[in-house]
């Protein structure tokens, strides 16, 4: 699949500009009454309830609709018109808008807007919902995506299909280098990078092995909180970098690591590796057969488990591997983790169908079979315990890697924000000061980057295009 994707944060640009926009008033979470297992038997009278999704795309869009129509078959009482290709900023409108056009539930591509949703009440609390139906979050989804889909108590979502984070490799080129599996931890990877980096005698680049730095595609700060084991937020949800180890120990193995790739011989500097990083992400992550690992600009890059898809699709020869991403040395215990994160669906405080909405919501999100069948035609990983275990869910092993990181306990997820993340894209801005050489005091820098993180949320600030 080739659509852009909901990660976490932003998606790899360097010192994006910044735009604020007033995030609705603080009214809560609401909760609905419902204490039926099956709120809406067939026996209450036929209602048309409203549904908007982001799937936009041909085959991803038969999918969901096909998942759709499953539910209307087993709900023959309950019909869903469905609007696709809509955006958190359309959602957003829509339910403060009311009337006629808002939508009953929706499907957001964007977890980091699920604070957003909580926080002002646009989605109602499901807690009551789940108990009543006998779903116990805990031993039905893993529990990033309990986390990721509630804020402050408030658990406004449920987890509709899950995105996890790992290692891409070329097995070509690390056969070639005399390498025979996956580095494992992170001083590992930065040998590994250093044996698969090609250069010119100028100390231009001809092939890397691992481009480190923030700025590239999917390598964004948020996805590497697993490896890093990152807090980012006090209990009381303030900002907290100037003292979490993990974000100083990540800057500095970033800063550790691209020093020890220019000084290899021939020396490079800063700006061939940021020329060659800028001209193999020229073609954007997207491209159809263009991004850098598919042209093999790059032997090793953090991904996400629909990049499988793109692979078979567009360069199908390509002789390539997964794995988690590798942990710091002190850390080989926690490997088989990686950073989830996933699509998100609620149901709008303002719709007058709500018990219908929830069975909606319900299925979609626990129908084991319906999760399987959508997971296996889009490529993504299905996001309960039942689905990941499921003999039917596609046994790629490649994608099956991807499987293994959801359900492992040492898996991580960023924490809900009520401002769309923009925390972390005030920490992505900040690395690339970082990257650029312009920090000389990493401490009085990370307190700043905090101060300014809190004004923002405090402010509203959301992420840029939001």
């Amino acid at each position: 699949m080739t659509r852009p994707r909901r990660i976490s944060g932003i998606a790899a640009a360097v010192a994006a500009s910044l735009t604020a926009a007033a995030c609705a008033g603080n009214t809560g979470g609401s909760t609905q009454t419902i204490t039926a297992a099956d709120p809406y038997p067939a026996s209450k009278p036929p209602v048309t309830i409203k549904l908007w999704d982001g799937f936009s795309q041909g085959s991803e869009n038969d999918a969901f609709n096909a998942m759709v129509a499953t539910f209307e078959k087993a709900h023959p009482n309950i019909k869903v018109a469905v609007t696709g290709n809509i955006n958190d900023t359309q959602i957003q409108q829509g339910i403060k808008g009311g009337g006629a056009q808002s939508p009953d539930v929706a499907v957001s591509f964007t977890t980091d807007d699920v604070g957003t949703y909580c926080s002002t009440g646009e989605w109602i609390n499901l807690k009551q919902d789940l108990a009543a139906a006998q779903i116990d979050v805990a031993k039905t989804f893993p529990a990033p995506l309990v986390h990721y889909t509630q804020y402050q108590g408030d658990q406004c979502a449920l987890p509709l299909e899950n995105d996890a984070y790992g290692l891409y490799y070329n097995k070509t080129m690390l056969s070639a280098a005399g390498i025979t599996a996956p580095p494992k931890t992170l001083s590992e990877l930065q040998a590994d990078a250093l044996k698969l980096t090609v250069k010119n005698p100028d100390g231009s680049f001809k092939q890397i092995g691992f481009f480190p730095s923030f700025a590239y595609f999917e390598q964004v700060p948020g996805h590497f909180t697993s490896v890093f084991k990152l807090v980012w937020q006090t209990p009381t949800h303030n900002s907290d970098l100037a003292n979490d180890p993990g974000f100083t120990a990540m800057v500095n193995w970033q800063k550790s690591f691209e020093t020890a790739m220019l000084n290899q011989a021939p020396k490079s500097s800063g700006q061939q590796l940021t020329d060659y990083m800028n001209k193999a992400m020229a073609a954007g992550e997207f491209t159809s057969g263009q991004n850098p690992f598919e042209t093999g600009a790059v032997a090793m890059s953090m991904d996400g488990e629909w990049r499988n898809a793109n692979l078979k699709a567009e360069t199908p020869n390509l002789s390539y591997g997964t794995a988690p991403f590798p942990t710091q040395d002190s850390d080989a215990a926690s490997y088989g983790g990686g950073y989830l994160s996933g699509t998100v669906i609620g149901i709008s405080s303002r719709s007058a169908h709500q018990d219908a909405d929830w069975e909606l919501a319900k299925y979609l999100t626990t129908n084991t079979d319906s999760l399987v069948t959508f997971a296996n035609a889009i490529y993504n990983v299905p996001s309960t315990f039942a689905a990941l275990a499921s003999p039917k869910l596609t046994q790629d092993p490649n994608f099956q890697t991807f499987v293994r990181i959801s359900a492992d306990p040492n898996s991580m997820t960023t924490p809900a924000s009520p401002n769309g993340g923009q925390y972390q894209q005030d920490a992505q801005s900040w690395l690339a000061t970082w990257e650029a050489g312009q920090v000389s005091n990493l401490p009085s820098a990370l307190a700043g980057l905090d101060q300014q993180i809190d004004k923002d949320t405090q402010a509203g600030s959301r992420p840029s295009g939001t």
